[in-house]
């Protein structure tokens, strides 16, 4: 049985007709064929030339198409030389998984990517809690290494299905060629075997650097040697992932995480990250920005939560690798090496 409905995305702000296809019409989905090219996309109130949707406001129901977003503008400043970056890291193609938003419906399953499927970036069980960031993205827990952009990097879903036993609703997303470009953001629509929609976001680099990121937290005063309680979030941006970022970390206020300084002068380094490997073009400069939120609540300052924020942009050079948030009560070191 096919139905077709249509159906408000929160996140795209559109209106878009979908075709669902029940369980039990397993046999006709694999028989049919569907051209990649035939859509277009509106997502996040841009439209992509790969994907087909009708905008909310259109006045009739044709569909539009337009050419991809172009790059940020450069100038010479903001471009360093790849001669001299080789020359201390080792740039690829490569490629940097921003968000996933599965479109009106819990997601319980796994998502895993790379040629092989061998990093899981998202497992949730049937009746757990559903790990969902402010945006109702998921809140991814890996790659913890960077995804080839070589063409075999790929993404696979897997759903279990709860109504039918041994019964697996999959889909599977290949990132493709890095562009000619330096780098390139993609909005995916994704449909499933059985019907279940997911936006992918992600970017492809000619010219990618995978880096580890720490952050470590100093408390000034009687506080500095006191075991804490956290929560924010902590993310990485670059201009080419336009209105997306990486969320390195998250953490509600209902769900604090504890943390105990060293006996050394008191930092104490923030973990776990649900992610601490950010991959981003080399250019354009600054290749990378962290941007802090967060709240600290001590034994002294009777629950009411301390914010420590603040933006640190990185340079790509040998040198400028650690950066400092500093605030009254006490200070934020962000530090990064290249992968």
């Amino acid at each position: 049985m096919v139905i077709f409905c249509e159906a408000w995305n929160t996140r795209t702000k559109n209106m878009i007709d979908f075709r669902l296809l029940s369980p039990g019409d397993e046999d006709d989905a694999s028989n049919e064929q569907q051209d990649p090219a035939s859509t277009v996309a509106t997502i996040d109130g841009k439209e992509r030339s790969t994907w087909q949707a009708t905008a909310g406001n259109a006045e009739d129901d044709d569909i539009k198409q337009l050419l991809p977003m172009p790059p940020p503008n450069e100038t010479s400043d903001d471009v360093v030389d790849f001669k001299k970056v080789i020359r201390f890291c080792r740039p690829e193609p490569s490629v940097e998984l921003l968000a996933v938003y599965p479109h009106f419906f819990p997601f319980v399953g796994k998502i895993a990517v790379d040629e092989n499927g061998g990093q899981f970036v998202y497992h949730q069980e049937e009746g757990e809690n559903p790990k969902l960031d402010s945006e109702e993205n998921l809140v991814l827990t890996g790659p913890f290494e960077t995804i080839s952009g070589f063409g075999s990097g790929c993404m696979t879903i897997e759903i279990p299905e709860i109504s039918r036993p041994g019964v697996i609703d999959t889909a599977t997303l290949v990132f493709g060629d890095y562009p000619c470009v330096d780098a390139k953001h993609e909005d995916r629509l994704i449909t499933t075997k059985y019907g279940r929609h997911l936006v992918v976001s992600y970017v492809l680099m000619k010219e990618g650097l995978g880096v580890h990121v720490q952050v470590s937290l100093r408390l000034f005063g009687d506080d500095t040697f006191q075991t804490i309680h956290l929560h924010g979030q902590i993310t990485a941006h670059n201009r080419v992932f336009e209105d997306d970022n990486v969320l390195l970390f998250f953490c509600e206020e209902e769900e604090k995480v504890q943390l105990t300084p060293s006996a050394g002068n008191g930092s104490v380094i923030l973990k776990p990250m649900q992610r601490f490997i950010v991959t981003v073009p080399i250019n354009p400069q600054p290749f990378l920005t962290i941007k802090v939120r967060l709240n600290v609540t001590t034994p002294s300052n009777e629950g009411v939560p301390i914010p420590f924020e603040g933006d640190v942009e990185f340079p790509l050079d040998r040198d400028h690798r650690i950066r400092t948030i500093s605030t009254n009560h006490g200070e934020v070191k962000v530090s990064i090496t290249y992968n």
